[in-house]
């Protein structure tokens, strides 16, 4: 129990003291104190600095093991009267820990309590996703330095405290009345796990949006909790519309996995997996289509009374299938919502199956689609059946599962159906984008607001670039063919401003909450800066 403590303790950031020195021989003496570790992720390299008291020691003994490793080794010797070390070229997506020994004349110390690091735990991550390609035409050093800068400017004009309560924060819209929606929330909650360092307040960022979050959960009507979102907030707190929007929830349940990661749960943290566990399991009670065995599995368009059925009428949105985030979830919950998650992976897949071999040409997906399986599924409802901005979101979250997984999950899906193309997570968000680029003539900012799933105009105006052509570039990091859109994508990308309209190509971007949120996340991802750390960073 105390090892697993232990453990449990070195996973967040920063040094790991504990309470008293081991031994009592003779021939010891008082260890280094005050040891800390701080890691730079531009350089791989952790730096580690102590305190040690008279007797003045010769030197001392660094040593450095792998997190839970039971081996530590010898990586440097200090003489006197040093007091920090540089450990240079560590993996990345690996935890370190790290002692420290001072020997003297005729006697040796303890080596103090270990400090741990962890590679990957701050922006910029400077490691390869597993699978896909990144912008060629900038340095990672400039791409790391586009999305710091994007970072600092979004957040000072979509990150409030006002209105968010005692110790809260928030992601509002300025321009429209400076309310906050789950949406947003979820989106900020990934924003600031990812984007967090030692010296950005992402952390605490991170912190007050969670506590902005469980203070306007949902209320069913005895009073419990749903454990997720209310949909809409006014700016002074109250509730502006209690239906729950699953997508924020979603992100919220990632974003959460991801900080348990990072900074471990517990030990002056929140319960960030606790919390996760909590939604994540909330989401399957009531916004997942799987009353009975014959549901489509789908996640829903809002949530559901215990009562309520799936219907002939029953619709969702397309970017709700976040085929990305499902094996996480299910690796965080009991094998009976595990098994629930995987359903609905594989509906998610064969949902994004039906548009890709319906428009070849386009594999566009609608704003919703009929659930309910039979003649009808996947059909136009009494919602809208165009590509707009919130289905723009689809190449994002479907090159979100590419980079990470490659094909391992489009392929599973095809091993239980195999109606579904097993490559779909590759070629789906690839043909999105040559549909995009061709139709755009490879000028983002031509792209009209809406589209039919054909890929003609549905609109007559030229409006939400930023959301679409931001999510059109995470999509391109499925394929080495995509290569040169990504490039010019990426390109357009870094000159969008949060909170400025941006004139360029003959045609006016505007800024808004949507587009400018949207469009810094996919900047995080295209910059090879969202590692997916529940599963790489044990």
């Amino acid at each position: 129990m105390k090892q697993a403590t232990r453990r449990l303790a070195c996973r967040m950031l920063g040094a790991c003291i504990a309470l008293g020195l081991a031994g009592s021989a003779a021939a010891q003496t008082k260890a280094p104190y005050n040891v800390a570790v701080k890691y730079d992720g531009a350089t791989h390299s952790a730096t580690l600095s102590w305190t040690s008291d008279a007797p003045l020691a010769y030197g001392f003994a660094i040593e450095r093991r792998l997190l839970g490793s039971a081996t530590w080794s010898q990586v440097a010797f200090k003489s006197e009267p040093v007091r920090s070390y540089t450990d240079r070229g560590l993996a990345p997506l690996k935890r370190y820990e790290y002692r420290v020994k001072a020997y003297r004349s005729g006697a040796r110390s303890d080596f103090y309590p270990s400090a741990a690091v962890a590679t990957a735990v701050n922006f910029p991550y400077n490691a390869p996703y597993p699978f896909g390609i990144r912008p060629s035409n900038f340095s990672q050093d400039q791409m790391n330095a586009d999305v710091r800068d994007m970072y600092t400017l979004w957040r000072a004009t979509y990150v409030t405290s006002a209105g968010a309560g005692s110790g809260g924060k928030r992601v509002y819209k300025p321009a429209e009345g400076g309310g906050t929606v789950s949406e947003g929330q979820g989106y900020g909650m990934l924003i600031s796990v990812f984007m967090a360092d030692d010296d950005n307040g992402g952390k605490a960022d991170f912190d007050a949006m969670l506590v902005y979050y469980r203070a306007h959960m949902k209320t069913n009507a005895d009073g419990s909790t749903r454990n997720l979102m209310d949909w809409s907030i006014n700016a002074d707190g109250s509730t502006a519309d209690p239906w729950v929007a699953p997508d924020g929830d979603l992100d919220a349940a990632f974003s959460l996995l991801v900080a348990d990661h990072k900074w471990g749960s517990g030990n002056g943290n929140p319960n960030y997996l606790g919390e996760a566990q909590g939604i994540i399991n909330a989401l399957q009670k009531y916004v997942v289509f799987n009353r009975v065995t014959t549901a489509s599995k789908l996640i829903a368009n809002a949530d559901k009374d215990l009562t309520w059925q799936e219907g002939a009428g029953s619709y969702t949105m397309s970017s709700y299938q976040m085929v990305g985030y499902m094996r996480q979830f299910a690796s965080a919950s009991d094998s009976t919502r595990a098994a629930q998650w995987l359903d609905t992976l594989k509906s998610g897949y064969e949902a994004f199956n039906y548009f890709y071999k319906t428009n070849p040409g386009t594999a566009l997906t609608p704003f919703t689609f009929l659930t309910q399986p039979g003649l009808k599924q996947y059909l136009k409802g009494s919602k809208g059946y165009t590509f707009g901005p919130d289905s723009c979101r689809v190449p994002w979250r479907i090159g979100m599962d590419y980079i990470w997984h490659g094909n391992a999950n489009s392929s599973w899906a095809h091993g239980l159906d195999p109606a579904v193309s097993a490559a779909l997570a590759q070629d789906m968000p690839k043909v999105n984008v040559n549909w995009f680029m061709g139709s755009t003539g490879g000028n983002p900012s031509a792209m009209w607001y809406t589209y039919q799933l054909n890929g003609t105009p549905a609109s007559t105006i030229h409006w939400g670039q930023r959301h679409t052509a931001g999510s059109m570039a995470a999509g391109a990091l499925t394929d080495v063919s995509s290569q040169q859109q990504l490039n010019t994508l990426y390109a357009w990308m870094r000159q969008q401003i949060p909170g400025q309209d941006y004139n360029g190509g003959g045609y006016r971007v505007p800024a808004e909450y949507f587009g400018d949120t949207v469009l810094m996340l996919n900047m995080i991802m295209v910059t090879g800066n969202m590692p997916d750390l529940p599963e790489v960073l044990q």
